[in-house]
């Protein structure tokens, strides 16, 4: 049986700026840039993310209007890392989580339980 949780080819598309990930089980994935970005599974971004606007004061690194993944590595053999032209490099996305973050329109209508 195919693992949903498992990819087998992961693309960084810059023409199109989309992360493409092709799963074991056939599915392919296309992640904008932009919307990985707002994604960030690190401890500094979660903590942006839960900051009221008006009260967030601090901006770290520059401010990038379009987001661009400069460099990506794997993390062992559960993730991958990517750099961003902000310079940050911090978020690990496993691929669990990449699989579950899938924006189009068949996976948004799916509640997949993690294995």
């Amino acid at each position: 049986m195919a693992d949903p949780y498992l990819p087998v080819e992961i693309v960084r598309e810059s023409a199109s700026r989309e992360l493409v990930v092709t799963w074991e089980d056939g599915h392919v994935s296309r992640y904008p840039y932009a919307y990985l970005r707002e994604r960030c599974p690190c401890a500094a971004c979660a903590v942006l993310r839960e900051q009221p606007r008006d009260r967030l004061k601090v901006v770290s690194g520059p401010v990038v209007s379009a987001p661009e993944m400069t460099d990506i590595q794997l993390v062992g053999r559960y993730g991958i890392e990517p750099t961003w032209n902000d310079g940050h490099r911090m978020g690990i996305y496993d691929f669990e989580m990449l699989r579950l973050l899938c924006p189009c329109a068949v996976c948004k209508g799916e509640t997949r339980a993690p294995q």
